[in-house]
C-alpha cells in the first residue's frame, strides 16, 4: 500500500478514516490523498475560470473547502506523513472513484454511519456508492474509531465463485502489509446450508495461498450470516472484518448487502473488495 486516498467533508466521520489512513500510511511509508468534493456539474473542472465564476455559490464552497483544508492538513495526526489535499467540483463518487483510478490508489478509507444514526444517512450517500464500485480495497470506520491495534483480520467467504482466489490473494497481501493476522470464516445458514464436503472441495482451490499452519478457518453456523460474522468477530477479538463483495453496481440502493449490513451492525472497521 503506497497510495491512501481519504474522502473528506471534515465531519467526525472524515476525522475518524484520518486517523485510520494516517496509523496504516506510517506502517507502509505510504502516501495520503485528502479528496473533498463540492457538489457541482459533473463538467465543473472542465469550465473556464470565467464560466465557475458565474455560479458563485459552488465558487465560493470551493474556496471555503481550500481554507478548510488547509487547517485539516495541519493536524499532529499527519505529522511526518506526505499528504496531498485536493479540491473539486462535481459529483463525489464519480470524482472519488476517477481520482482513485488516476493515481492508482491502493485503500480508500471512508467514515460510515452507524445503527444509531438514520439509514438514510447511507442508503444512496457517497460512501454506498463508492463501496460497491470501487476496483481496490475500501475500510470502512465508525465515527468514534480510533486504531490503536489493526493485527487480526477475520475474512468471511463462502469462498465459491471464480473470483474468490483473487480476492483471497488481495485480502492476504494487506494482512502482510499490516503485520496482521489473517483468519478466514464460513458462516453456515439454515437458508443456505452447504455440507461439509462441498466447503472442503472450495478450499482445495485455495491450496497456497491459505496455509493450515499460518491461518485458522472457523466454520460457524447461524441464522443470518451477518450475525454469524458478528458473533465469530466477537469471539475471536477481530479488528478488522473482511469481506469480497459481490457487484452491486445496478442493484437499487435500498437493496443492502451483508457488507452494508455490517456497517450499521458493528463498530469493527470493515474492510471490502469488489468482486
Amino acid at each position: 500500500m503506497k497510495n491512501i486516498l481519504i474522502p473528506i467533508d471534515f465531519s467526525q466521520h472524515s476525522l475518524s478514516a484520518a486517523r485510520t489512513g494516517c496509523f496504516i500510511a506510517k506502517k507502509n511509508d505510504a502516501t495520503i490523498h485528502l479528496v473533498h468534493v463540492v457538489k457541482a456539474p459533473e463538467d465543473w473542472e472542465i469550465l473556464s475560470e470565467s464560466q465557475q465564476n458565474r455560479n458563485t455559490e459552488i465558487y465560493h464552497k470551493i474556496s471555503e473547502a481550500e481554507e478548510e483544508a488547509r487547517r485539516f492538513t495541519k493536524l499532529p495526526i499527519f505529522e511526518n506523513l506526505v499528504v496531498i489535499p485536493r479540491i473539486y467540483g462535481g459529483v463525489p463518487y464519480k470524482t472519488i472513484l476517477e481520482y482513485a483510478e488516476a493515481y492508482k490508489i491502493d485503500l480508500i478509507i471512508m467514515g460510515a454511519h452507524g445503527q444509531s444514526e438514520s439509514a438514510q444517512l447511507f442508503i444512496g450517500s457517497t460512501a454506498q456508492k463508492v463501496l460497491r464500485d470501487a476496483n481496490c480495497l475500501v475500510l470502512s470506520v465508525k465515527k468514534n474509531f480510533k486504531p490503536t491495534a489493526l493485527n487480526r483480520i477475520l475474512f468471511a467467504s463462502d469462498f465459491d465463485g471464480e473470483n474468490v482466489k483473487k480476492s483471497v490473494k488481495k485480502i492476504s497481501e494487506f494482512a502482510d502489509d499490516m503485520d496482521a493476522r489473517l483468519d478466514f470464516a464460513f458462516i453456515n445458514t439454515p437458508g443456505e446450508f452447504t455440507d461439509s464436503q462441498t466447503i472442503d472441495n472450495r478450499l482445495s482451490k485455495l491450496q497456497g495461498i491459505i496455509n493450515p499452519k499460518k491461518h485458522k478457518l472457523f466454520v460457524y453456523n447461524d441464522y443470518y450470516k451477518d450475525q454469524g460474522i458478528i458473533n465469530i468477530s466477537k469471539k475471536i477479538r477481530t479488528n478488522i472484518l473482511a469481506l469480497p463483495t459481490h457487484n452491486r453496481k445496478n442493484k437499487k440502493k435500498y437493496q443492502v448487502g451483508i457488507t452494508e449490513t455490517l456497517l450499521f451492525k458493528t463498530d469493527t472497521p470493515v474492510l471490502s473488495l469488489v468482486m
